[in-house]
């Protein structure tokens, strides 16, 4: 091989081993910089090898204090042998995905929810788990003002005597109240939960006016006669 020959494939192995280096970096300046909570840790200790900054900071724990800790040491939730469990399917190759609710304990002992999502990777040639984790606070705060909220529903309808019921109409579902389900004597086991079914539910003489006002609410055409409806009618 001639020296310019050399020359051009070494400038080129260069310039190749250049930019994957440069690749290399952004992607760990993507993590490093990420906002979900992202941690690597070994597949045989479960020890830690990376965290990233919003683990860190949320957690509230060194860098230095984190390698010498696993995940049993932030879930209060856990012990080396639920953690070992959890994480069988992954190493025994049965999954290749874990996506599970759990509660990380900060440094100053608060806790807070998260969800993991787990996955097993090679990192430095070694086996590893790579965790992304959300802090779901703000869901798990929404979700129990929403129970909060159905739940004094629940008893004003109790007390006042009335129930509610919805119907999505595309799919044809209806879903009713507690207390709805108690005044009509309904079975939820063997009652169909679509719209023909609540019509059943209907006084006869009251069942024309019904159905006219369901459609007429649900922007569906009318067909006289018709006790159902069907996704093509919809206006």
């Amino acid at each position: 091989m001639t020296e310019s020959k050399k020359s051009r494939n070494l400038a080129t192995h260069d310039g190749k081993s250049g930019r994957s280096e440069s690749r290399q970096a952004d992607l760990a300046r993507i993590v490093e910089g990420s906002l979900n909570e992202m941690c690597v840790f070994d597949e045989a200790t479960l020890r830690v090898v990376e965290i990233n900054r919003s683990a860190r900071e949320n957690l509230q724990y060194s860098i230095e204090e984190l390698e010498r800790m696993t995940p049993v040491d932030i879930k209060p939730e856990f012990t080396s042998d639920t953690c070992n469990d959890l994480v069988e399917p992954l190493r025994s190759g049965r999954r290749n995905k874990i996506v599970f609710e759990s509660k990380h304990r900060r440094k100053d002992e608060t806790i807070y929810p998260v969800e993991v999502h787990l996955q097993l990777g090679t990192y430095s040639a070694s086996r590893v788990f790579i965790a992304i984790i959300l802090d779901i606070t703000s869901r798990k705060l929404a979700e129990d003002a929403l129970k909060r909220s159905e739940s004094s529903l629940a008893r004003a309808e109790e007390l006042a005597m009335i129930g509610h019921w919805s119907w999505d109409i595309r799919a044809n579902t209806v879903a009713w109240s507690d207390q709805y389900v108690r005044m009509v004597g309904l079975n939820r086991e063997t009652f169909a939960a679509n719209y023909e079914a609540c019509v059943r539910c209907v006084h006869p003489d009251d069942v024309e006016f019904f159905r006219r006002a369901m459609c007429l609410f649900g922007g569906v055409r009318y067909r006289s006669g018709n006790v159902g409806t069907d996704p093509e009618e919809l206006i």
